[in-house]
């Protein structure tokens, strides 16, 4: 049996003359987005799809494990959603390259702490 989702109305906006729009505090708010972040959209079953742009490698490394494991985790889902299965493939290699150094990392931060 398939789930219904419930749609919730947060409001709305209108375009401006270059079809920009100015984000609902309340969606911002759900999103955790602010000034200078990035957000992404996507198209499912016709539907358009807005995420967070998550932080790339840099800032992960300075991350513990756990959040990294989060951003790995809502990467992976964001991936799946994408609807090329070409780029699909290519960030998946990518996103797993990044869950491979990031295991080299802390093996290699475990030696250097227990010398």
């Amino acid at each position: 049996m398939r789930k219904l989702r419930k749609m919730i109305f947060l409001g709305s906006v209108k375009l401006d003359a270059s079809k920009r729009f100015t984000m609902i505090k309340d969606a911002a708010e759900i999103l955790n987005v602010g000034k200078d972040d990035n957000i992404m959209f996507y198209i499912d079953n016709g539907e358009i799809i807005i995420r967070k742009v998550l932080p790339e490698q840099g800032d992960m490394y300075k991350s513990q494990s756990a959040e990294f494991n989060e951003w790995a985790r809502k990467r992976r889902i964001e991936i799946d959603l994408m609807p090329d299965e070409d780029i699909r493939q290519m960030c998946l290699e990518d996103l797993n390259e990044k869950i491979e150094n990031h295991k080299d990392f802390e093996e290699a931060m475990k030696s250097f702490n227990s010398e």
